[in-house]
């Protein structure tokens, strides 16, 4: 199945205004280095800046559990200062946030659970304590520390939420299910703008949600701005998961595995044997299993459990909440 969503890959606008916003107002932490990583729990947003015009654009919206939604709702005024030029709004609906961004993309953003089940591992007070457990217990003491494998609940991206096109939810869980055994669950919601919805379980407590609205279907234009104009400029999600020689040679079958030139110089996956050496995969659509017809542009960075950047540490500044 797939074990974790870790980030998402996204094109956006200027670099000053989208760190005022991302890290600035939402909370996320960038982590050092070369590359634009913004951390938020135990996922990041990879970035970069777009043409003008060409920034990824989500006909749904993504959700954001954040330590405090006070916290954010002391940095609106700041924030409406550095980007009331642009798109950025907040609306506060009490136990939520919806936040539009300087884009256009909208973020729903509520509070973390308090209280919520830690993954990591529990570390005993004393030597005695951890000389008291079972050998294997002693084996995995401090195992998890600083992977970030911080909590059910806890303070991440929640959901990721796409615009379907009319009569293709089901076929869209059902491709899920078949290439990586996920978890999908099916509903109809009578008189509701997400009519009906395919929800895939990608990592504890975290979903990607495929919904047919009621009263309009995804148009070309809209499927475009998310999936880019070519040249492996889309929006993508990056995943970790089991069954990866499996999954591979599934959507090998399929004709869909898939070398994206942007990142041509970090993987390739022309053959099974590419993509072991790098421990990762790529394809940019989700098809009709039967007739193989495409249901969906959206590019999926597929990673082995066994990858190098499998629950990779995160930084975080003392005092940020969020370590």
């Amino acid at each position: 199945g797939i074990q974790w969503l870790e980030h998402i890959n996204l094109l956006t606008g200027p670099e000053r205004s989208a760190n005022h916003f991302y890290c600035g107002f939402l909370g996320f932490v960038r982590q050092p280095g070369p590359s634009w990583h913004v951390n938020l729990g135990s996922q990041q947003l990879h970035l970069a800046t777009a043409s003008d015009g060409e920034e990824h654009i989500l006909p749904g919206f993504v959700g954001l559990a954040v330590p405090s939604l006070d916290a954010l709702r002391g940095r609106v005024e700041r924030a409406q200062r550095k980007l009331g030029e642009t798109l950025f709004n907040v609306g506060d609906l009490g136990d939520l946030l919806n936040v539009t961004c300087p884009w256009g993309n909208t973020f729903i953003v509520y509070e973390a659970a308090r209280g919520c089940t830690t993954l990591a591992s529990w570390t005993p007070a004393t030597r005695d304590q951890q000389a008291a457990l079972p050998r294997m217990a002693q084996a995995h003491l401090g195992l998890d520390e600083g992977s970030s494998v911080r909590a059910v609940g806890g303070a991440g991206i929640r959901f990721v939420c796409f615009k379907a096109r009319h009569g293709t939810v089901e076929r869209i869980g059902r491709f899920y299910e078949d290439v990586f055994g996920a978890t999908a669950l099916y509903e109809e919601h009578e008189h509701a703008v997400m009519a009906r919805t395919a929800i895939v379980l990608v990592g504890p407590s975290v979903h990607l949600v495929f919904y047919e609205h009621c009263c309009s279907d995804l148009n070309d234009a809209e499927e475009g701005r998310q999936a880019g104009t070519g040249g492996g400029e889309g929006l993508h999600l990056c995943v970790y998961i089991s069954g990866f020689k499996r999954a591979f040679e599934r959507l090998a079958q399929l004709g869909l595995t898939w070398t994206n030139p942007r990142f041509a110089h970090l993987d390739t996956c022309d053959s099974y044997r590419d993509a072991h050496a790098s421990r990762q995969f790529r394809f940019n659509s989700i098809v009709d299993l039967v007739t193989r017809k495409p249901l969906l542009k959206l590019e999926h960075e597929v990673r082995a459990q066994r990858h190098c950047q499998f629950f990779k540490p995160v930084f975080y500044p003392e005092g940020s909440g969020l370590s």
